[in-house]
């Protein structure tokens, strides 16, 4: 109760009151490095991070501040990240800072994150299946980069265990160095040669190796151990530099420290080779003997989140353990004492109750979400404006929210919503055209173009249709795709429910625009064979240009029927097929068979002839819908070069005994089947076939 009555005094503060909101900055955990760096502010950088490394022993909100401004892992906005994103210029600030600087443990620090977080762009993050041999060769090399920065931060800052944390979760990602081992039980490694197995690939491919290195400013030049400093604090490694090595030098610099321990245990889940119990185990160590029941409650809940986090509640059958389970999320949403723990358990509950179909404990999950500042993605993002309009109509509940919700939130909509709002003047915002558009232009990278597409759709859903369209204009302003291919597809629908008026050709025009946008995109993106697995962002490019060269074709095929003019009809009519074509050249399989139909249709008989030998090699491979065309146009009395009825026959014997039962057989009937005369016609021209001239089907379908 005490729970719901949070809930509900909160709600109704969001409603009556607009709340102060500063999303327009960047909060950072410690500092912005690289304005500061860029700037050459070295000395304040050092005395800022110095005293937080400091600080972090003295309490645990010190030490999370200390920790979330160096980690990357579930942390989209830590200190380090818009300097790695930058790639071989962020790294060139950070050795500027350590030539300035050499004794900086924080100039050190800096380069093992961005080698640790580059290791990881190589790697693909989650999608490792996917990562190729020069990516996981240069993920080593990251890693050996990594580790060489890491013993130089602890030579000039022996209380440095985040650095030493760091290097723990990396080697049990990317293992040890095969030369660390060997050094740390003494032997000077100066001027032995390292990441041999990055030299050695770019010996053997040397374009492609030259590609992946450019990401991150990894070069040949690094390839020999540098003189490396031996810290006293690290101990013997007794055979074994691995994870439990550093995890155990960081320990003995910061004994007490808990999101080490934080970010250790989830590397030890079944998913990377581990198991509950050792988990369990290691809990009730005396390593974690220093923990509060809060700490440790939310290290146990970690198991938990790791037996739910990809389980959909529809794949548990039996009733009654779907409601223990519901239950136990529930319980860990209103009671555990880390908000960490809480979150994990809101988006369970959310997905849970989207599956489930159930909107009202929806509602009530968003609603506690946003009490607990639990950042919501763009779909249950739309389905709190959704729910907000129905309940919470002009209040300040969908300012607030979406202030809140819009602010460092790696999903986009809430600050899409925001900037369209503010520049309509809607929802409690007042109406800015200029700050509305410069939070439009700052998401009017083609990278976002998703996100504009979501948000324009979903003006539609939220019964909010006169926005589907400015919204969309907008977009055009800013040359997103989807807001041309949005409009162009309201503009092409000729029912009454369209939001636009019909009008074909300014739909082809919308299209069009759209299609130049990502074929320039695909092109750039082809151009370089060499590139990193990207999972974030916009990256649909060939997806959505199958959808588009669809639409165009369709544009045509209207357009077509309703020429009269044979010059312009053809026209249309090769259009309708080049796009048809392009189409299937993005993976659309619906668009080939039309294709292939289609054919038939066009009445510029120069340009059907034109795809005969692709016909013949198509129904030669058995394809159902090339036969069918060929006999069409060999049935054809209009044609005069072409007209063959037994060539057609054929054809059609060919279709209706390998397809007996198929769909297209009425395309065929007019020509062969509707009148005695042409079925006795039909048998005469194929009654001497045999069934070793039939097509091989097995060629096209197996």
């Amino acid at each position: 109760m005490v729970q719901d009555e949070r809930i509900f005094n909160a709600m109704r503060e969001m409603c009556n009151t607009k709340l102060p909101h500063n999303n327009e900055q960047r909060v950072w955990q410690i500092a912005d490095i690289p304005s500061l760096l860029r700037e050459a502010r070295y000395d304040e950088l050092d005395a800022r991070y110095n005293q937080a490394l400091t600080e972090s022993f003295t309490s645990r909100e010190a030490e999370k501040r200390y920790f979330l401004a160096w980690t990357q892992m579930c942390n989209h906005f830590y200190d380090m990240d818009a300097l790695v994103d930058a790639g071989p210029q962020g790294l060139a600030l950070i050795k500027a800072w350590q030539h300035a600087r050499p004794r900086s443990t924080h100039a050190w620090l800096a380069e093992a994150q961005y080698w640790n977080h580059r290791a990881w762009l190589y790697r693909s993050y989650g999608w490792a299946e996917d990562t190729t041999a020069a990516m996981w060769v240069c993920a080593g090399a990251c890693n050996e980069r990594m580790v060489i920065a890491a013993l130089n931060a602890i030579d000039c800052e022996p209380r440095q265990w985040m650095v030493a944390l760091l290097t723990s979760t990396n080697t049990a990602v990317f293992g040890q160095p095969a030369w660390l081992v060997e050094f740390l039980e003494g032997k000077d490694f100066s001027g032995q040669p390292l990441m041999q197995m990055l030299a050695k690939y770019h010996q053997d491919s040397p374009q492609e190796m030259e590609a992946m290195m450019a990401f991150s400013g990894l070069t040949l030049e690094d390839t020999v151990c540098p003189t490396l400093p031996r810290p006293s604090l690290l101990p013997d490694c007794e055979g074994d530099a691995g994870e439990a090595y550093w995890l155990s030098v960081c320990l003995t610099i910061f004994p007490r420290a808990f999101y080490a321990l934080d970010e250790y245990i989830p590397f030890h889940m079944p998913r990377w080779g581990g198991s509950h119990e050792s988990i369990r185990e290691f809990l009730a160590s005396t390593t974690c003997a220093h923990l509060c029941a809060a700490e440790r409650e939310h290290l146990e809940l970690l198991i938990w989140w790791d037996n739910n986090r990809d389980l959909r509640i529809k794949e548990v059958e039996y009733p009654p353990e779907r409601e223990v389970l519901i239950a136990k999320a529930e319980e860990i949403a209103q009671r555990a004492h880390s908000q960490s723990s809480r979150h994990h358990a809101l988006g369970w509950l959310l997905t849970c109750y989207n599956d489930l179909g159930d909107l009202d404990a929806l509602w009530r999950t968003i609603q506690r979400a946003v009490t607990d500042n639990f950042k919501l993605s763009h779909y249950y993002t739309v389905y709190a404006l959704k729910f907000a309009l129905h309940d919470f109509p002009d209040t300040w509940w969908i300012y607030n929210f979406l202030r809140q919700n819009a602010h460092q939130n790696e999903f986009n909509a809430a600050k899409l919503y925001c900037g369209y709002f503010q520049h309509a003047g809607l929802f409690g915002f007042e109406k800015n055209e200029a700050q509305g558009n410069a939070a439009l232009d700052s998401l009017s990278a083609l990278e976002y173009n998703y996100n504009w597409q979501s948000v324009i759709k979903d003006f539609d859903w939220l019964e909010l249709p006169e926005h589907f369209v400015l919204m969309g204009e907008l977009g055009m302003q800013r040359n997103l795709p989807s807001a041309f291919n949005l409009l162009a597809i309201e503009y092409n629908n000729p029912d009454n429910n369209s939001l636009l008026p019909y009008d074909p050709v300014t739909a082809l025009s919308y299209f069009q625009r759209a299609a130049e946008i990502l074929h320039q995109q695909v092109a750039q993106q082809e151009s370089n064979p060499y590139r990193l697995v990207i999972n974030s962002g916009y990256h649909a490019y060939k997806s959505d240009l199958k959808d588009i060269h669809t639409n165009i074709a369709l544009g045509y095929e209207r357009l077509a029927k309703e020429e009269t003019y044979a010059g312009m009809r053809s026209v249309y009519e090769k259009n309708l097929l080049d796009n048809l074509y392009q189409a299937t050249q993005f993976g659309s399989e619906n668009a080939w068979r039309s294709f292939l139909l289609n054919i038939h249709t066009v009445k510029d008989l120069t340009l059907a002839h034109s795809y005969l030998n692709l016909l013949q090699e198509e129904g030669d491979n058995g394809t159902a819908e090339a036969m069918v065309t060929l006999s069409r146009l060999y049935g054809n009395k209009l044609d005069k070069k072409l007209f063959d009825m037994k060539t057609s026959a054929r054809w059609a014997y060919f279709f209706i005994t390998l397809f007996p039962e198929h769909e297209l057989f009425t395309e065929l009937s007019d020509l062969h089947f509707d009148t005695l005369a042409k079925r006795c016609r039909f048998a005469w021209h194929t009654s001497k076939i045999e069934d070793s001239e039939l097509p091989d089907i097995n060629v096209r379908y197996e």
